[in-house]
């Protein structure tokens, strides 16, 4: 974050381990926090963030053993009272990614390309919580042949920033699957 002064505003988000760093990351307030995603992962169990007063998504899938939904429920009282927390019915912990099937986890009953695209509009919902808070933000979705296309673009209005994503996410994930932030300073 240090490397990119002219950003303003950083959602953190991680998946399994990777969201016990993104809330330890969160333990030490910065004020170019603007977001925190939590997918797949029953993090914060040691700590509390309770008093964050940025947008918090939880998003976990049904069939997700590593992370099952009692530790997930469990990790709440960590979290700010306006977590919104998302369930992903049929969605096990391997399809939040690409890394192929972890053992442990059960099998998925919905596709990998429609647990990631409900995975994505959870997170939109971060960007769209924040419209509370100063931020003007715009959803673009476009279907594509391949698979699901995502376009947001979230200008902040009284913390300077404007962030651009688009993800695709596609059956094949050697295929045309990309991932563009940019974030520029508004003047």
């Amino acid at each position: 974050m240090n490397g990119l002064p002219d950003v303003r505003g950083w959602v953190v988000a991680g998946h399994s381990l990777g969201g016990r760093i993104a809330a330890d990351l969160m333990r030490t307030p910065d004020p170019k926090f603007a977001g925190l995603v939590l997918i797949g992962t029953s993090h914060p169990r040691e700590f509390s963030l309770a008093h964050l007063e940025i947008p918090v998504v939880q998003v976990f899938g049904t069939r997700d053993t590593v992370a099952d939904a009692d530790k997930v429920q469990s990790a709440l009282v960590n979290l700010p009272p306006a977590t919104r927390s998302v369930r992903i019915d049929g969605g096990n912990h391997s399809q939040f990614g690409y890394y192929g099937f972890q053992p442990g986890d059960w099998p998925a009953t919905i596709s990998r390309e429609t647990q990631q695209q409900l995975t994505v509009q959870a997170i939109l919902e971060a960007f769209k919580t924040g419209s509370s808070r100063g931020f003007r933000t715009g959803v673009q979705d476009e279907g594509s042949r391949r698979g699901f296309r995502t376009r947001v673009q979230d200008e902040g209005s009284r913390r300077g920033f404007k962030t651009t994503v688009q993800t695709t996410v596609v059956a094949n994930p050697r295929v045309n699957r990309r991932h563009e932030p940019s974030c520029e300073p508004t003047s």
